[in-house]
């Protein structure tokens, strides 16, 4: 996850309320996010309500995806972790977040037993 797929990135109440259905299903997302790449292709996505950040889009399309799969499956640890601005070669490396520190976290997910 990251914070680039913060809901206050849509600009249409129907998409906020869309993602954050309790009623969103796997289906129901990947409509959604079809719709986007659709809206993208033709030019309409800001008309739309979608922002102009296709990684945005990808990252609250997986925080909802875990909500979801947490839904669905509510005896398994699901989790989506923002591990932070990371230096990485996505962004030359300007990341204020070193990647061992970003990688702990998930790290530790990783390993938690259930209680």
């Amino acid at each position: 996850a990251s914070y680039a797929g913060r809901l206050t990135i849509l600009q249409s109440q129907q998409l906020v309320e869309a993602f954050t259905s309790p009623a969103l299903t796997i289906p129901k997302l990947s409509q959604l996010m079809d719709q986007f790449t659709h809206d993208v292709e033709t030019e309409t996505h800001s008309k739309n309500g979608w922002p102009n950040t296709c990684y945005g889009v990808s990252k609250l399309g997986i925080i909802a995806l875990t909500k979801v799969l947490a839904r669905e499956y509510p005896k398994m640890m699901i989790n989506s972790v923002d591990p932070g601005y990371c230096r990485t070669d996505q962004n030359d490396n300007g990341g204020t977040v070193d990647p061992a520190d970003g990688a702990y976290t998930p790290y530790l997910l990783a390993l938690m037993e259930v209680e």
